[in-house]
């Protein structure tokens, strides 16, 4: 019985051990995550922005922004620790990009939507762009 104590402690401290050293990272690890994750974040913008024409659908579209809607979280908690202000504008101007798309109706032809979605995404990227030059990406 004393030897299954000392075993299950045994991993449980390993676990403990583990857990800490991947919740640790140095700040040149932070800078490398955060621009690993706006270069993913720049390409789903690309690929939104390559979706917009006058024959997509808007399952299609949105389809792409689930993409950049992931990519950006992802941007989002990298970045977290290393821009604050920068990642402020970011979150605004994905905000607004984010509530374009969902406002987008089902009936909507996709022409009538096309430039608004486009400058969204634009902005977007400025803002990335913005960010990533600031961690010197």
């Amino acid at each position: 019985m004393s030897k299954k104590k000392t075993l299950i402690g045994g991993l449980c401290s390993i676990a403990a051990v583990a857990t800490l050293l991947v919740g640790c990272s140095s700040p040149e690890e932070n800078v490398t995550e955060a621009c690993d994750a706006s270069k993913a974040y720049a390409t789903s913008l690309e690929t939104f922005q390559s979706t917009l024409n006058k024959e997509s659908t808007i399952g299609e579209i949105r389809s792409a922004y689930d993409d950049v809607q992931s990519a950006y979280k992802t941007y989002a908690e990298a970045t977290a620790d290393v821009s604050k202000d920068r990642l402020e504008d970011l979150n605004s101007k994905q905000d607004s990009f984010d509530k374009a798309v969902k406002d987008l109706p089902e009936d909507a032809t996709v022409s009538q939507s096309v430039d608004s979605l486009k400058d969204d995404a634009k902005a977007v990227e400025s803002a990335r762009a913005d960010l990533a030059s600031e961690l010197k990406c």
